[in-house]
């Protein structure tokens, strides 16, 4: 609505871009284009309601453009979630810790993500400090320490899992 009274009052405005794309636009979108205005959405691929697209001058899928210059958005959830449970059942039972390699094999195994993708996903996800790595002494051979993680609650992307996740 404040876009719709924002065209109406200025008319030398001729163009509204719009971060969002879900279905409830499509009157806005229909009174705009009406009026003669260039309309463009950037949005989240499953966000996009194709009912907009007859009164788009044009849109952008974040994903694709994101893909297209090197970056992929990751969806953190199921794999922060993962961690999480596996923190609180090593904590609980032993007050240990979740070595990386058990980590990236409980992924596969439980049909999450490949061997390949977990390793490459742990990789950015530390590298984002979402995940905080730490080593942890072998007692079995202590030249060899074991590698550890464990989510970064200083990570805004972790303080959002947390905050949704236990909810």
């Amino acid at each position: 609505l404040d876009a719709l009274e924002l065209f109406y009052s200025e008319d030398d405005l001729d163009t509204l871009v719009l971060a969002a794309g879900d279905a409830d636009y499509v009157e806005v979108m229909q009174r705009l284009r009406s009026k003669g205005k260039r309309l463009f959405v950037i949005t989240l691929e499953k966000n996009f309601a194709s009912e907009l697209l007859p009164y788009l001058t044009g849109h952008a899928i974040i994903e694709k453009e994101l893909t297209s210059i090197g970056y992929d958005l990751i969806d953190y959830s199921p794999l922060l979630k993962f961690l999480y449970n596996l923190q609180q059942f090593h904590h609980s039972k032993t007050g240990g810790f979740v070595a990386a390699s058990l980590y990236m094999r409980k992924l596969e195994e439980y049909n999450i993500v490949t061997q390949n993708t977990a390793k490459s996903l742990l990789s950015q996800m530390i590298e984002n400090n979402v995940i905080a790595k730490y080593t942890v002494e072998n007692p079995s051979t202590p030249e060899h320490p074991t590698s550890a993680i464990k989510l970064n609650e200083s990570s805004e992307v972790v303080k959002n899992f947390i905050r949704n996740y236990l909810d």
